[in-house]
Formats: C-alpha cells, structure tokens, sequence
C-alpha cells in the first residue's frame, strides 16, 4: 500500500461508480461527475474505503475465508456512501446485510468478473482496458438492481361497468 493509493482510492472509486451510476439511471453526468468524491464526502469515502481495506486484509490473515467473505459483502460500500450519503459505517453494515441475503450468488457474479479481467489481462494486457469498465459497469448494475429494485408499475384500474 502507498500512502498516495490509500488516501485517494475511496473518494476516486466512489466518483467512479457515482458517475457509472448516473449514467445507469440515463441522469446526465459530465467528467466532474467521476470526482465527485473529492466534495462533501470525501472524509467517509476515505473512511470507508479504508477500514473496509484493513478489516479485509485483517480476515485474509486471519483464515482467508474471512477475508473473501468481508470482500464480498462489502462490495457496495463505496456506492452506498456516495449515492445514499451514507456515512461509512452504516454503509458498512447495509452493504453487509444486503448481500449476505444472496451471498453465494453475489460471490459467483464477482468471481465471473475477475475471471473475465483476467481474460482481459491475458490479451497482452490491452484488453484489461476493455474488461475493466465493463465488469464496474456490470457490479453498478447489480448494484442498481439490488439497492434500487425497479418499482412495478400498477395495472390501469377497469372502468366500473355501466349501470342501465
């Protein structure tokens, strides 16, 4: 770890997917958008990313299994602090609760997404360029989908029938 990478990895990832996520809800995002990690919400990005960061690395030396699991259930922290302004530790929790329902789900999509960043890194390394924004595209859908679950539109009521 750099201390450069430390500080700036939670408010840069969180305008990242701020920005994929706009772009998700067709919501109008410009090149600001990607740092809109940098305002009001720097401190808890940052705060997130990186108790998130050393409890995991803290499971992985623990037994490993920890450690892919806090991975796993922690994917939507950053979303949630940016998107919902959360603050981290409820954010924590949320993204915990939320994906511990389908966990065993949700680590098959993201093993599927490291399969295919590494198939991307096997092509000469151009195509992790390629595979990388596809597969954070593909966890901000999941992540639209599963936190902000499209709302069934009600059927148009029938007139009454008319009385003779």
């Amino acid at each position: 770890w750099s201390v450069l990478g430390v500080l700036l990895s939670g408010p840069l990832m969180g305008g990242l997917y701020f920005y994929l996520l706009k772009r998700i809800r067709g919501e109008r995002a410009r090149m600001e958008t990607a740092f809109a990690g940098f305002g009001a919400v720097v401190i808890q990005l940052f705060l997130a990313s990186f108790v998130t960061e050393v409890l995991t690395v803290l499971g992985f030396l623990c037994l490993v299994l920890p450690g892919i699991y806090l991975l796993i259930a922690w994917s939507f922290v950053l979303p949630l602090v940016i998107d919902k302004r959360l603050e981290f530790w409820p954010a924590m929790r949320l993204s915990r609760k939320t994906i511990s329902k389908h966990w065993w789900k949700f680590f098959v999509f993201v093993l599927v997404l490291v399969l295919v960043n590494v198939a991307g890194l096997l092509a000469l390394l151009l195509g992790f360029f390629v595979t990388l924004p596809m597969t954070m595209a593909a966890l901000m859908y999941a992540y639209e989908d599963i936190i902000n679950p499209p709302r069934a539109v009600p059927a148009p009521a029938e007139p009454a029938p008319a009385v003779a």
